[in-house]
């Protein structure tokens, strides 16, 4: 950019490209009205603006002085260009060594200006005053992309925890290039703290290539250099040991990123502290496990964009209740102090659990499910410092049954247990709903047959009493399920809870399969996801041959979601796969009312008296429900 407006106006740079040095200035003499006047005091005013840009003083090679002499003679009005806000607000400001796109802006006198990402945008216009023409500038803008990048520095113990001596960790520093420039040879140098070993790099670049090349300097500091592609991410993670030392100690550590077109930008401090080892630590009693304890360290985070990765700049969440449960009672745990291990985060959205005896152990985090859900449990490809590990289970605590995030079972044995991580996703659940209907049902009499179609609730059919007793019927139910929630999810199972009054036949039904409980099960949706908004139908034929008076009636066929999964672990919001609950929208009935011509009064009383004898239990077991 700069190159071009120097060779615009034949600057003298090291850019210059004599070829081109006079290439804009005839357009921009005829654009903007500098044919025969003012283009010199014009282009003055356009080498201040490069003087401020660059640092550096241009001057023109190519004005002389008839030419500025001309226009004075013209009496030309060129207007001030004031460089606003001069170093501390120009367009995006370079904080802390880090600079984005950068964007320049020049006002002319009157104050007015232009925005734009063009190269120069000059506006002029032209006034009378006292019979003098004048030309003013209005405004003028230049944008240039800069080079930048973005650095952070996290750790897979919290920053302030307490580390033992011989105890591995690792520091993870997370760079982005911000600019569409390609930086090859960005030198990377860690001063280790003296208290701390180093083991070993590794420079991870988005496409999961590894390196770990590494210089060790005299003094103990680091060395790597790595490349970042425009707008590319990789993550550097330096394994370390904490030493054996005399006194209890603080450590600090802070890394620098140079580049020769960025300078240097340094990183965030990350601080733990190291114990002091004393031989009284040691388990002289291999039978006695209580001696040793470990701890449970973890964090709970939001993951904004939902992509299962816990990024340095996402929001921690404070006040979350997080309980330790002992595997081997079932109860919560109880530290060596004779304390129940129960905490809550702080305000860096971290928790902490300290003398903890070995065992086996679940965290259970209790955050706002009504607002938010877990996000991706242990993503493929993410590590164990930035990966989610609980997903969302039914937990009975304090007497009451609610909605928690669970991990699996943590083993303390040898090593403590750091990053046990908790990432929700906001407004994000589970909910899969069936609706189940009669679709149609054929009749075949001996004579003919016909097909009735229902898609309802209640098919009501009625068979001529000639033909009772010869009659069967193939009744098609349909099953539509629907994402009402806001994950996306999958339908592993589904059961039909087959009454006697009809047949289940294999032949007719490739998707289905019945069970040895006598249930009725399709799995055929177990691989096909079922987005939020998004329905999908399974269909289902049963038969029955009608037999007599005694076969006719009200035939009331249930069915359930009885297994489903989604990517988050998270649990239907509103009914449990498989409990048979009524009244939940993942069960769903219909039925099927047959009678005969003659008797239809007796038959249908009956029925009717049935059916409200069905209804009123119903609402009695509900009541009760609800009332329990």
């Amino acid at each position: 950019m700069l190159s071009l407006l120097s060779s615009a106006f034949a600057v003298d740079t090291d850019e210059t490209d004599d070829n081109s040095a006079y290439m804009l200035e005839p357009y921009i003499r005829e654009d903007y009205g500098f044919e025969k006047t003012g283009f010199s005091a014009f282009k003055e005013k356009i080498l201040d603006a490069v003087k401020f840009l660059t640092g550096s003083f241009a001057t023109p090679s190519n004005a002389t002085d008839s030419e500025a002499e001309e226009d004075e003679d013209d009496n030309i009005t060129v207007p001030d260009l004031d460089l606003f806000g001069k170093a501390e607000n120009v367009g995006t400001a370079i904080k802390d060594g880090v600079s984005d796109l950068l964007t320049i802006k020049a006002y002319a006198a009157e104050g007015t200006s232009a925005e734009t990402e063009e190269i120069v945008s000059a506006e002029t216009e032209t006034e009378t005053a006292e019979g003098t023409e004048t030309e003013n500038i209005k405004d003028i803008s230049v944008t240039i992309n800069k080079p930048g990048i973005n650095v952070a520095q996290t750790a897979n113990i919290p920053t302030g925890t307490t580390i033992s001596a011989g105890e591995d960790f690792a520091y993870t520093f997370t760079i982005q290039n911000l600019s569409d420039i390609y930086l090859n040879d960005v030198e990377f140098t860690d001063a280790i703290p003296k208290e701390v070993q180093f083991k070993y790099i590794e420079i991870i670049y988005e496409d999961g290539t590894i390196n770990n090349e590494v210089d060790i300097n005299g003094d103990g500091s680091i060395n790597a250099k790595f490349y970042l592609l425009a707008g590319q991410k990789i993550t550097i993670n330096v394994y370390v040991a904490a030493n054996s030392i005399d006194n209890d100690t603080d450590i600090s550590n802070k890394a620098k990123f140079v580049h020769e077109d960025i300078g240097e930008v340094e990183t965030n401090t990350i601080s733990h502290s190291i114990k002091h080892f004393e031989k009284t630590d040691v388990n002289v009693d291999p039978d006695d496990n209580n001696k040793e304890t470990r701890k449970v360290i973890g964090t709970v985070w939001i993951d904004t964009n939902k992509d299962g990765v816990k990024d340095a700049n996402e929001q921690r969440v404070s006040g979350v209740k997080v309980l330790l449960l002992d595997n081997s009672t079932s109860n919560i745990a109880i530290s060596s102090n004779n304390e129940q291990c129960i905490t809550t985060t702080g305000t860096d959205g971290s928790y902490m659990f300290n003398n903890v005896p070995q065992g086996k152990y679940s965290v259970i985090f209790f955050y706002d499910s009504a607002k938010y859900s877990p996000t991706t449990y242990q993503k493929s490809g993410v590590n164990d410092e930035q990966n989610s590990d609980a997903i969302d289970k039914t937990v009975n605590y304090e007497g009451k049954d609610q909605i928690a995030a669970v991990t699996e079972e943590i083993v303390l044995a040898d090593t403590n247990q750091f990053n046990i991580d908790l990432g929700i996703v906001e407004d994000a659940k589970f909910d899969l709903k069936l609706d189940k209907v009669v679709q149609a049902i054929t009749v075949n009499n001996g004579k003919n047959t016909k097909e009735h179609v229902y898609n309802s609730k209640l098919a009501k059919l009625d068979f001529e009493s000639k033909y009772a007793n010869t009659s069967s019927m193939v009744v098609e139910y349909k099953f539509t399920i629907t994402n009402e929630g806001g994950i996306a999810g999958y339908v592993k199972k589904l059961a039909d809870y087959l009454p006697e009054e009809l047949k289940f036949n294999s032949e007719l039904n490739k998707d289905w399969y019945e069970g040895k409980d006598g249930v009725i099960y399709n799995a055929s949706l177990a691989n096909t996801i079922i987005n939020p908004g998004e329905s999908k139908e399974v269909t289902l034929i049963l038969t029955k041959n009608m037999n007599g008076d005694n076969d006719f009636g009200l035939i009331n066929n249930s069915a359930e979601i009885y297994e489903t999964s989604n990517d988050y672990g998270a649990l239907d919001v509103d009914s449990t796969p498989g409990n048979k609950a009524t009244n939940e929208d993942d069960y769903s009935t219909a039925n099927v009312l047959t009678s005969v011509k003659t008797g239809d009064i007796v038959i249908y009383t009956t029925l009717i008296v049935t059916i409200i004898a069905i209804v009123g239990v119903g609402i009695y077991m509900i009541k009760k429900k609800v009332l329990i």
